[in-house]
């Protein structure tokens, strides 16, 4: 009777691992055929002022006065007990343009960060002596989702990040997360989804690899982890339904 029991606990234990099967190492480790990357040319990315950007607008002179309507406006805020300003850029709206003092409305919407530049560069040197325009973009920012220890929304700084960034900045994968992500973008009003394998050196080649501003990168939980979930939250079950059958089985093995 007891190694009944036992064959019968021996049983559940069996299944139960079975169910929420164990991840191969194949599934786990990035970049497997690494060696691939050497010679791999990435530099090409160029960050693209896109409606909806927030521009950071700096214009400098050997007349300061002459190019201080020009800069983008701040305004003050506080924290606790300091101030400090806030700067707050100029909106590119749905049409690309951009309104600026004296100038009025100007399209940088579609152009790269250094052709934006050398845009208002041309258009500033009429009025200004020696002009300098340093411009970045206040709110490139990315989400990610999924499978990753800290998922959110991160504000980028650099305008040039990689999906590998992005996960870092993220507290990287938890061994449940698919190694094979999805990349959400937002182009000219239409939604375009790319597919990248970490496991694979090809990713780096990606159009994808690079985010741009607003890119929701999704990392899907493996079907282990799906399991685990439905175990966990029927543990409670399982364990009353074998107990009860190993009751019985016990019980008519007496009789």
């Amino acid at each position: 009777m007891r190694s009944q029991t036992h064959f019968l606990g021996f049983l559940f234990l069996s299944f139960f691992l079975t169910f929420t099967s164990c991840i191969s190492k194949r599934e786990v480790l990035y970049l497997q055929d690494y060696q691939q990357l050497n010679g791999l040319n990435t530099n090409d990315y160029t960050t693209v002022i896109r409606p909806d950007d927030i521009l950071y607008i700096k214009v400098s002179s050997l007349n300061e006065s002459a190019a201080a309507p020009y800069n983008a406006p701040t305004s003050e805020n506080s924290r606790g007990t300091q101030n400090f300003e806030v700067t707050q850029g100029y909106l590119v709206d749905k049409e690309g343009y951009v309104q600026l003092p004296e100038i009025g409305a100007i399209k940088l919407g579609g152009l790269s960060k250094s052709q934006a530049t050398d845009f208002l560069l041309d258009k500033l040197k009429i009025g200004l002596k020696d002009p300098v325009v340093n411009l970045r973009i206040l709110n490139y920012k990315v989400t990610i989702l999924g499978e990753v220890r800290s998922p959110g929304t991160y504000t980028i700084n650099s305008e040039r990040v990689s999906v590998l960034d992005a996960i870092g900045l993220a507290g990287d994968l938890t061994m449940y997360g698919k190694r094979n992500v999805k990349v959400i973008r937002n182009t000219n009003g239409e939604y375009v989804v790319g597919e990248l394998d970490l496991t694979s050196h090809d990713f780096a080649k990606s159009d994808f690899f690079y985010l741009q501003q607003n890119d929701v990168v999704i990392v899907d939980p493996r079907n282990s982890r799906i399991q685990s979930a439905a175990v966990g939250s029927n543990a409670g079950v399982f364990i009353s339904v074998t107990s009860v059958l190993i009751s019985l089985i016990v019980l008519f093995t007496r009789l």
